[in-house]
């Protein structure tokens, strides 16, 4: 696990006029100032809850964050909240049971009703009706795109209306390059997603080349010893801790992996494995050279 990073590192990274910060996307930037609005950010990967935290905060949205359910019922039931955006899969509480617990809950401090919004690299029917059945008012998969997340935001939190910013229509009408094409590291894409902080993004870089070998390490491990839970848990990580720093191909590829072994398809799993494996050492080489760049 990557070393905790902190909402007042996150605040650092975020101030207007530091050096390595390109120009944000004026569609998102403050959207949400003067709304007074407070959410909760969970997730176990610190790298993830940076990003949220970053995006939230250019938005003009208040934050504070948790890295498992148990703490984040801990500062619901403390301090009042408008909105939490909870990670769907996590360790020991997820979000799903994490959900629930809130929802039965009475005299915390934040409204049993308040929306929650279920994050997530499993965006399938079967994953989306689980968040929902659960309590959650929506399920965004990862990484988060911040047109949708203002959107629905907007939609949930009636109390707290925003400005609804022009939508640039050939931005809108703009289509990724297939997975195939995509570089194993998309740093434009990257910063599109976080508002255009690079300082941020290269935080995100370095997270991943700290960590997600370490996965890569424990997935090999699964593999060789047929453990079948641990795969899908590795594989699931890496799926999202690559979406998250702009690795597309990378997490694209952790998916099937994914998917081949929940589905119990062992020649699938043993392709997706070593195709994993290749695509990984081609995204940690492009992310490692990045660190030469001016």
């Amino acid at each position: 696990m990557a070393t905790p990073i902190s909402v007042e590192t996150t605040r650092s990274l975020q101030q207007p006029g530091q050096s390595g910060t390109t120009k944000p996307s004026p569609r998102h930037v403050g959207v949400f100032a003067g709304s007074g609005l407070r959410a909760l950010v969970v997730d176990d990967y610190p790298m993830n809850r940076l990003a949220m935290v970053s995006i939230l905060d250019r938005m003009g949205i208040q934050t504070k964050s948790a890295e498992n359910g148990a703490s984040a019922l801990a500062l619901l039931k403390e301090q009042p909240f408008d909105l939490c955006l909870m990670d769907v899969h996590m360790p020991s509480l997820s979000g799903i049971e994490a959900t629930w617990s809130l929802r039965l809950s009475k005299g915390w401090a934040t409204s049993a009703a308040i929306p929650v919004i279920g994050i997530s690299a499993n965006t399938g029917d079967k994953d989306k009706r689980a968040c929902l059945e659960a309590g959650m008012n929506e399920c965004l998969g990862k990484p988060l795109q911040p047109d949708l997340l203002a959107e629905t935001i907007r939609s949930l939190t009636d109390d707290h209306r925003a400005a609804s910013p022009a939508r640039d229509s050939a931005s809108s009408q703009q289509t990724s390059a297939s997975p195939g094409e995509a570089p194993f590291w998309d740093l434009d894409d990257l910063l599109d997603r976080i508002m255009g902080n690079r300082e941020l993004a290269l935080t995100l870089r370095d997270g991943f080349i700290f960590d997600v070998p370490r996965q890569m390490a424990k997935l090999r491990e699964s593999f060789g010893h047929n453990d079948h839970e641990n795969i899908l848990m590795h594989a699931h990580r890496i799926k999202g801790a690559a979406a998250c720093v702009g690795a597309n191909r990378l997490s694209e590829a952790a998916s099937d992996l994914e998917t081949a072994s929940r589905d119990g398809n062992q020649t699938a799993a043993r392709t997706a494995f070593f195709r994993l494996e290749w695509i990984f050492d081609q995204t940690l080489q492009a992310l490692e050279s990045s660190r030469n760049d001016p």
